[in-house]
């Protein structure tokens, strides 16, 4: 399964009233898995794990801004005058 057909079937879920109701009445990931390949999503425990994994690490880097290194170079000015 790609990220797409999770995007997609994410996007199934919010857009379809039916289907959002379908996912209310289940309490584990295993049933919600099944419901979605009962809808032609094949999506995989793995593929949430890895997606969370993914959405973790993209909320790090938008929240912490890391300084870059500078470094100071100190040319002698005489060696570059004509």
């Amino acid at each position: 399964m790609s990220r797409e057909e999770l995007r997609t079937s994410i996007h199934a879920v919010e857009h379809s009233s039916t289907l959002r109701e379908e996912v209310k009445k289940y309490q584990d990931t295993n049933s919600i898995l099944n419901l979605a390949l009962d809808y032609g999503f094949s999506i995989t425990n793995k593929d949430l794990k890895e997606n969370n994994k993914t959405s973790i690490a993209m909320k790090y880097f938008k929240t912490n801004k890391i300084t870059p290194i500078k470094i100071q170079v100190k040319f002698p000015i005489n060696k570059f005058r004509a």
